[in-house]
């Protein structure tokens, strides 16, 4: 082939590869919500499967969501727990962990965000700051449940709508489990060969920057073999927070044990008497 080929053919693959690069980068801007977010909409178990009594709520959110969940009393509970699951499934898959709350002497509230279980709407950042938002103040509005006895959890991506409430409200603690520092950290680690990858990224989910306005006592846990969202977000987190006690190492990967398990019961225990009031205030009815 004579240099003019030569130099015609690399211009051409040239041009297809950097075709190629930005086809990438628009997919990944267009399609990263299924690559975030994978609610389902079959709940498969409920609190009555534990044993527990329960009561089915709504909750509007914006843009017209219908928020669905469950409130999950205690007879002599010492706070509420607003549960914040994470981007798969929807509160169905999480009965096991409201069951060992339920025990800690404690209500829980779960609830799906948009999308996910039976609730409406369409998952974002946007939209699930909101959600967790608006059942924050259903617990205040309609339960009656003063800010020192609610504490914020969440788990994973929840960790991350957890943060951001107890940034905006007042709350006796937050916990954070196997969460990350933003979205957008997490997008560079999974695709360091992109060039701009932050630039892509609609749902940043930015709890470094928040968890820095978190005044109250938080608890952060990351295992150490987390293949998904590496222990040093984690570390990261619990070096931010204002008011964090020692972060708490978790057994086996991203989906292995959690704090709810058996094995950290005193810890949360600890935590939780430490955080909460020492006594409750009697239920409204």
């Amino acid at each position: 082939m004579s240099p003019t080929g030569l130099t015609r053919t690399a211009k051409v693959l040239g041009t297809g590869l950097v075709g190629a690069y930005l086809t990438i980068h628009v997919a990944l801007f267009f399609l990263q919500d299924s690559l975030l977010f994978f609610p389902s909409t079959h709940v498969a178990a409920t609190p009555e499967d534990e044993g527990l009594e329960y009561e089915r709520f709504t909750v509007p959110s914006t843009d017209g969501a219908q928020l669905s969940g469950w409130y999950i009393p205690s007879p002599d509970a010492r706070g509420v727990v607003l549960y914040h699951h994470g981007n798969a499934g929807n509160i169905g898959g999480r009965v096991g962990p409201a069951s060992r709350l339920h025990a800690q002497h404690l209500d829980v509230v779960m609830f799906d965000y948009r999308g996910y279980g039976e609730s409406t709407g369409a998952p974002s950042e946007q939209g699930i700051l909101a959600d967790s938002r608006a059942v924050y103040e259903w617990l205040i509005e309609e339960k009656s449940v003063p800010p020192s006895r609610i504490v914020l959890w969440g788990r994973s991506l929840g960790g991350a709508a957890a943060i951001a409430t107890a940034a905006e409200v007042p709350c006796a603690a937050l916990v954070v489990e196997s969460s990350f520092t933003s979205i957008t950290d997490m997008a560079t680690l999974q695709y360091p060969w992109l060039v701009g990858t932050r630039w892509l990224v609609r749902h940043p989910f930015k709890s470094a920057e928040r968890i820095v306005e978190v005044s109250v006592p938080t608890l952060v846990a990351h295992g150490e073999d987390d293949g998904l969202i590496p222990v040093a977000h984690g570390q990261r987190l619990r070096a931010l927070a204002p008011n964090a006690r020692a972060l708490v190492a978790l057994r086996g990967g991203h989906n292995g044990a959690g704090l709810t398990d058996p094995q950290h019961a005193d810890v949360v225990d600890e935590f939780l008497s430490s955080s909460l009031p020492s006594a409750a205030p009697a239920r409204s009815e």
